[in-house]
């Protein structure tokens, strides 16, 4: 689903109004597998 780019435009600028500088942005974006955790490759 795409998202609004002036609404995300928006909610970063009263963020940023309101709260100050956004020092940090974390994307919390998950990727699941399912599996053993002894089986899973971590390279």
């Amino acid at each position: 689903m795409p998202g609004d780019a002036a609404q995300a435009q928006a909610m970063a600028e009263r963020t940023s109004r309101e709260l100050g500088p956004i020092g940090i942005l974390v994307n919390n974006a998950a990727v699941m597998a399912k599996g053993d955790l002894a089986d899973f490759d971590y390279t």
